[in-house]
């Protein structure tokens, strides 16, 4: 599996990129260097298609995208190049952000919880001005997977790491 996304550019950027490190090792899979796309240029941060998702000689069955932008915008690439996803390769995204997507088919994605994530920054926010020294913590807030048309199972069901 393969990874798109500019590493250093944004923290959420790292942390999708260290949790796809992380799935790959627990399963024993060492990672491509060749198979990690950069998606945007990293002084401005901007997508550059022509200059960016720059496909490998060897292409993996599978590509986790940092957004759903970038997921579009690599099963454009892929489209270009002959591939069919997600007959040839699977996609999948990051945030269930419909409106970037440039895609003809369903991109399957991670949705994040954008409202909790409100309530939980509101609820600190008020907290901070009523008590200057409280102290938040790390919280972590579910989110779910939205099955679309970009991923096909091979080689069995897949195990869900806890």
């Amino acid at each position: 599996m393969g990874f798109v996304g500019t590493r250093l550019m944004a923290p959420s950027i790292d942390d999708r990129f260290f949790g796809y490190l992380k799935a790959l090792m627990e399963r024993g899979i060492e990672y491509r260097k060749d198979w990690i796309i950069d998606d945007r240029d990293n002084v401005h941060g901007k997508m550059d298609y022509d200059r960016q998702f720059i496909l490998p000689k060897e292409v993996p069955t599978a590509f986790f995208c940092n957004c759903d932008k970038a997921a579009s915008l690599i099963i454009r690439k892929l489209e270009e190049a002959g591939y069919s996803v997600p007959n040839d390769v699977s996609v999948i995204g990051f945030d269930n952000f419909e409106y970037d997507q440039e895609a003809d088919i369903g991109i399957t994605t991670y949705e994040i919880n954008i409202g909790e994530m409100a309530t939980r920054a509101v609820h600190i926010m008020i907290h901070k001005m009523q008590n200057v020294s409280y102290s938040s913590g790390v919280f972590s807030i579910q989110g779910k997977i939205i099955e679309r048309d970009s991923v096909k199972t091979i080689g069995g069901s897949i195990p869900y790491a806890d």
